[in-house]
């Protein structure tokens, strides 16, 4: 818009100018006393009230390539003379205009073609030209097309109107026009599409929200499957609010999936559970029958010999479900509140009672060398006294008599070990590889007690429990013939800085 006015306003400018030339040309001439007969220049014509041929304006051969201006209409009786001298006289532009009035009448009248054939103006178009106000530039729509006009008044007091045609003008303006109009619509069509791929781009971080979230309700979360599908990290971490919605989502498909992993672990503990104890229980349980269907009435020695062995079935059935349930209770990862246990003084008392249990082995204690207070460890007190009888119970239960066990406790800048050799046959690897499991045993040989009781197989699984729940570890070595090593390693109360 600015640029078609600002054309428009340079345009007239130049038309202003090239009226002030003409008023200034036509001051050389004056009034024409033939004003009825005016002599056109040369190869021109000129009729009173009429004008020439209009096909002798495309016979010379300066009209070709010429732009014709509309044929002008044919003049009345009345319509003024041909055009004033000055509108003939060389300089002039094409379609050049002009007009003399005199006392209110225009006594001449009429323009130039682009060949140089000059026509007579019509009684409109004079009319027109008759009411132009005096040094006061306006654009006319004549007959003969649009012109851009001025009127002078001469010394004589005779009025001269001066005009140039305003079509070549009016044609740049519409060219303008539908350029500006070509390139605004472009640019429009443009800034839709940049537009559109811009927010498109803006809603394809929000896009794949939708399609997480859809996936997510599709999914039945009642058979407990988690979901693996998240949102991008990098649409995630954000900082718009399309970020943070994804970065939410991703959290909460996160808990989501951590209580639906809780839940799964806590319905396998409890199918775990119940099967292994219906497993293990099914042989006591066949033996308390057995026992019971063996009592005689008139045997009392034999029926309370029979009671006893039900009695001790009665009791390992116990210690069983109990194991079991502290498995359990360990596997939930239950909070408990450690305390300062002293490993040497629980050691002490632990291997003086083992020596008593079993009087077929030897029982040792090695303390490290250190200051007081080096053997404290950060720990549940039962859970230590649980792993460590353990220990020694299956060292003394699994090595043949005359065999050696040593309690070696090491202190350390952060930890303690606590380690349970035997010098007794050692195990085969294969056995190792599963030590930790649940209900693992040794051959049938190793694992039989003096009192003719089998072992359940969950104190090693109970002491690698006990121990990860203090904080600690448990490593095994042992090889055929070299006896077994076990290891735990528990936190230090004070970690210590060594020089």
């Amino acid at each position: 818009m600015l640029t078609h006015v600002s054309l428009t306003v340079t345009l007239e400018s130049q038309a202003d100018a090239e009226l002030a030339r003409a008023v200034e040309r036509s001051q050389r001439f004056g009034p024409d006393p033939g004003a009825g007969s005016s002599t056109a220049g040369p190869g021109t014509t000129a009729s009173d009230g009429g004008s020439t041929d209009s096909g002798t304006a495309g016979s010379g051969d300066g009209t070709a390539g010429a732009t014709a201006m509309p044929s002008p209409p044919t003049g009345s009786p009345s319509a003024p003379p041909g055009p004033p001298d000055f509108v003939l006289a060389p300089g002039q532009g094409e379609y050049a205009l002009g007009a003399v009035i005199v006392d209110g009448s225009v006594v001449q009248g009429g323009w130039v073609d682009a060949a140089g054939q000059s026509h007579s103006l019509t009684d409109a178009d004079a009319e027109a030209l008759r009411n132009v106000r005096v040094d006061e530039p306006r654009n006319l729509r004549l007959g003969i097309g649009s012109y851009r006009v001025l009127a002078h008044e001469r010394s004589d007091g005779s009025i001269v109107v001066v005009g140039v045609s305003r079509e070549q003008s009016q044609r740049t303006l519409l060219r303008l026009d539908l350029t500006l109009g070509g390139v605004g619509l472009a640019a429009l069509l443009l800034a839709a599409l940049a537009g559109t791929l811009a927010v498109r781009r803006s809603l394809r971080p929000l896009e794949d929200v939708a399609r997480v979230a859809d996936s997510v309700a599709e999914q039945d979360l009642a058979t407990g499957e988690s979901s693996t599908t998240r949102v991008g990290r990098t649409i995630a971490q954000g900082t718009d609010e399309v970020g943070r919605v994804a970065h939410a989502l991703n959290t909460m498909l996160d808990n989501v999936d951590d209580a639906l992993e809780t839940r799964r672990r806590s319905e396998e503990q409890l199918s775990r559970f119940v099967a292994d104890a219906s497993h293990e229980l099914r042989t006591p349980l066949t033996v308390m029958g057995g026992y019971l269907d063996m009592i005689d009435p008139g045997d009392p020695e034999q029926a309370r010999g029979a009671l006893d062995r039900v009695c001790a079935q009665t009791r390992r059935m116990s210690a069983l479900v109990e194991d079991l349930l502290l498995l359990a209770r360990l596997e939930k990862a239950e909070p408990v509140a450690p305390e300062i246990v002293d490993l040497g003084e629980l050691a002490l008392d632990l291997v003086t009672d083992a020596q008593v249990a079993a009087t077929d082995h030897v029982f040792l204690v090695e303390l490290g060398e250190g200051d007081e207070g080096d053997l404290e460890v950060l720990a549940v007190r039962s859970h230590v006294e649980r792993i460590l009888v353990n220990l020694l119970s299956n060292a003394s239960k699994h090595t043949p008599a005359g065999t050696t066990v040593t309690v070696d406790l090491r202190p350390e800048p952060h930890a303690v070990h606590l380690i349970v050799r035997d010098d007794g046959p050692g195990m085969e690897p294969e056995f190792l590889a599963r030590i930790f499991d649940r209900f693992s045993r040794a051959d049938a040989a190793r694992s039989s007690r003096r009192d003719g009781e089998g072992t359940s197989g969950l104190g090693m699984a109970l002491v690698k429990a006990l121990a990860e729940a203090s904080g600690g570890d448990v490593t095994v070595t042992a090889e055929p013939g070299a006896g077994t090593a076990v290891t735990v390693t528990l936190p230090r109360v004070r970690p210590v800085r060594r020089a």
